[in-house]
């Protein structure tokens, strides 16, 4: 399966994004604690995240590559659905620009590559491809969309999204720091 996602705007600094794309547990806390979205990323032991969306899919993954305005991610994911279950693996590539003006944004282009790990399931998916690929694609565009809402509430209200996360006492204290000297 392969999908792009082209220019997604985000109303904020670009510092902004690369930050929240380059700390994945520091954005699910801000997302849980902004109550815009409850998922949960943690640090694992082999230096991985794991991803719960808290409605069946499972993720490990890790940032294989950084350079500038780029990040490549891959990782093994689960989906534990009522009738299916799939196993899978996958790279998702970014690549980010910003734009300074009146309103900053930054701009992020997405390729996402999985392959499902079962050969007959991949078959059926192939079949099933032009009911399957709006229902991933609504997955994907309603993370962005939460992103999104963050990504402007940090623009609009820095001191409030920090004393939110930290008030939380779920953010690593690093991290909260380094949030802090980015937006106050």
């Amino acid at each position: 399966v392969f999908r792009a996602f082209q220019d997604i705007e985000f109303k904020n600094n670009i510092s902004i994004s690369r930050f929240m794309m380059d700390h994945p547990v520091f954005l699910s806390v801000a997302l849980k604690v902004m109550k815009i979205r409850d998922y949960f990323v943690k640090y694992s032991d082999d230096g991985m995240y794991i991803f719960d969306d808290r409605k069946g899919i499972f993720a490990k993954f890790e940032v294989i590559y950084r350079a500038h305005g780029k990040r490549y991610y891959y990782g093994t994911v689960k989906h534990q659905g009522i009738f299916l279950k799939l196993l899978g693996r996958g790279t998702v590539f970014l690549e980010f620009r910003g734009e300074q003006g009146n309103m900053p944004k930054s701009y992020i282009t997405a390729n996402v590559y999985a392959k499902i790990d079962n050969v007959l399931i991949e078959l059926l998916l192939k079949i099933l491809k032009p009911i399957i690929m709006p229902l991933m694609d609504k997955k994907i565009y309603k993370f962005i969309d939460e992103t999104q809402k963050l990504a402007r509430e940090i623009t609009t209200n820095p001191e409030k999204v920090y004393q939110v996360v930290k008030e939380s006492g779920h953010a690593d204290e690093k991290e909260l720091e380094e949030f802090r000297k980015l937006v106050l």
